[in-house]
């Protein structure tokens, strides 16, 4: 084989390689997609049995602009522990909390009480738990 061919082989190859790599990480991406829009549906269905409408206190973009609150505070390295509390401080019901949990979803196959275990300690749990109760919320993460 001649120089050329060599290298026209190879760059060949090299292509192919990346173009198998590239759809095995769309297939991996895709898969991971379709489970959280799952777990998502399956989590919405869930809260909506415990829901009463009439003890919402916060709106639907309000509830939005929470969900993306706390998804950016615990999102990659460290987290913002203020922001999360913050968030929980806003919320005035049971409806609110089931709502938000609702409208956050899941998030990389996390459902926000799984994000909250993932990246608070037991205090920084209770704090949240004690934010919750003292907003008279039945509930604990």
């Amino acid at each position: 084989m001649d120089k050329e061919r060599i290298i026209k082989t190879a760059a060949a190859g090299t292509a192919l390689l990346v173009a198998i790599i590239v759809a095995a990480l769309l297939v991996v991406w895709f898969k991971n997609k379709v489970k959280d829009t799952t777990a998502t549906i399956r989590l919405a269905a869930e809260a909506n049995k415990e829901i009463d409408t009439s003890q919402q206190t916060l709106t639907q973009t309000q509830l939005n602009t929470l969900a993306s609150k706390l998804y950016t505070a615990m999102k990659g390295a460290g987290t913002d522990e203020k922001a999360v509390y913050a968030a929980f401080e806003a919320l005035g019901s049971r409806t609110d909390l089931l709502q938000l949990q609702k409208t956050f979803g899941t998030k990389d196959g996390l459902t926000l009480g799984e994000w909250l275990a993932d990246d608070l300690n037991a205090s920084e749990i209770e704090h949240v738990n004690n934010i919750l109760a003292a907003n008279g919320i039945d509930y604990k993460f």
